[in-house]
């Protein structure tokens, strides 16, 4: 009898895989990159193409301002006005916007070649968007930017790098 219930708690051990502690390995950095690198690819061009976009504020007209102000904030005035219901569905059809886009994008044959292109559009709206914001609002647009904006800028980033994915 004691044969048996030892045997059968050897039996029930699971197996735990044992990782370096401490350490980056050519291993693990070679997995992250094959696991995350489509990922990592819409990252850079987003993270790139928001730099493009700060510095090139002085370029653009007002014109085109009023134009992108529906996908991206740029009016600080109005969106303050309005109820916080209705900023919530102003900035939620903006992103649903490029979601959806990125949606139908993805089942076209040129789609490997725009869903880059989207990423990189949406990353240029959002730092013209914030250096405008920095531009004429100064400390009052940066406290805006920094408690309102980019948290939301940031969950959208997550939910819009899947979708491009």
């Amino acid at each position: 009898m004691k044969g048996i219930v030892f045997s059968i708690k050897h039996r029930e051990r699971h197996y735990r895989p044992t990782y370096p502690k401490g350490r980056i390995t050519f291993k693990s950095v070679k997995h992250f990159l094959t696991r995350y690198s489509i990922e990592m690819l819409f990252l850079v061009v987003f993270l790139l193409s928001i730099v493009l976009g700060s510095f090139s504020l002085s370029r653009i007209t007002d014109d085109t301002l009023q134009k992108l102000d529906f996908l991206f904030l740029t009016n600080l005035d109005n969106r303050l006005e309005l109820a916080p219901f209705d900023l919530f569905c102003s900035s939620f059809a903006s992103g649903f916007v490029f979601v959806l886009i990125s949606f139908l994008l993805s089942f076209t044959a040129w789609g490997m070649f725009a869903l880059p292109l989207l990423c990189a559009f949406k990353g240029f709206g959002v730092g013209l968007s914030s250096a405008y914001m920095f531009s004429q609002y100064s400390v009052t647009g940066i406290g805006f930017y920094i408690l309102v904006v980019l948290p939301a800028t940031v969950l959208f980033l997550f939910s819009f790098i899947m979708s491009l994915k």
